[in-house]
């Protein structure tokens, strides 16, 4: 969604139930990212343990296929996003999780272009593999990978231990295949506060000019200050928090969520939960 077709809310509507997920593989649900080529259309993933899959969803829960990225690793994908690249939109998946902060593995993230269309089973794509690094090599939880629209600079927020506050650290755009891409500490945020519990996703409106993030109760906006120098500005501006779907087990309820999108015209955003045949919610302008 460009400039000229990309809006944002004034204020949000209360949560919509769109429908559960029909694929019986999605079981755990971690990242999620709304195409912006091919409307009504979901991008998935699971999280740790999961294969390197990435799923095709309708925004009602119908399982529209998925393709698989043949000699990945899927060693703790947390989170995916749309974003720009050489070929034009492209699909970011961050192999970010580090749930004690101790994991071998290099940090790393994966892009494909968007898929021309997902195969009805699966089908193998073409993929690259980009090493990511905190300062110092230090060791941080992360399950959020954000991606600007246009600048194509890749943002992560850390997940801290309950009752700490995340960080955000950005690798500047282009990224390079082969060698470490640096990640630079930007912000340290004012969230999670309080009792909030800690972040699991996030995502960039496709407009540029705000910021949701998520836990597994809240979600907050960051509006990006008119004026501001940098995008970077929006990880310190006031923080708001919107609607989130109702909570805990129950046909309509979501439980465990990680996952947030905006829509492609910056007018609303998806949610789900990590559970099986968990609902999309979607919450609209009001």
């Amino acid at each position: 969604a460009g400039g000229e077709t990309c809006a944002d809310c004034v204020s949000y509507a209360a949560p919509v139930n769109l429908g559960a997920v029909a694929s019986p593989v999605l079981v755990e649900i971690s990242g999620l990212a709304a195409s912006r080529s091919h409307s009504g259309l979901l991008y998935a993933h699971n999280d740790s343990g999961g294969l390197p899959v990435i799923y095709g969803l309708g925004t009602g829960g119908q399982d529209l296929g998925s393709v698989t990225l043949a000699g990945a690793t899927a060693i703790d994908w947390e989170d995916m996003a749309l974003g720009p690249c050489p070929s034009g939109s492209c699909l970011y998946v961050g192999d970010i999780g580090d749930n004690g902060s101790n994991r071998a593995e290099a940090y790393g993230i994966y892009r494909i272009a968007e898929p021309m269309m997902l195969a009805a089973t699966t089908s193998s794509v073409s993929y690259e593999y980009f090493e990511i690094a905190y300062p110092l090599g230090a060791h941080h939880n992360a399950e959020t990978l954000l991606v600007h629209p246009t600048s194509g600079d890749v943002y992560v927020v850390t997940k801290t231990q309950f009752g700490g506050q995340s960080s955000v650290y950005r690798a500047a755009a282009p990224l390079i295949t082969g060698m470490v891409n640096p990640l630079v500490l930007v912000a340290d945020l004012a969230v999670p506060t309080g009792l909030d519990l800690p972040i699991t996703g996030g995502d960039i409106s496709p407009c540029g000019t705000a910021v949701l993030l998520r836990s597994y109760s809240t979600i907050y906006r960051f509006e990006l200050p008119t004026g501001a120098a940098s995008f970077d500005a929006v990880f310190l501006a006031p923080v708001s928090r919107v609607p989130f779907p109702p909570i805990g087990l129950g046909p309509s309820n979501e439980l465990q969520g990680e996952a947030i999108t905006w829509a492609p015209d910056g007018r609303g955003y998806y949610t789900v939960g990590e559970r099986a045949g968990q609902q999309i919610h979607f919450v609209g302008c009001q």
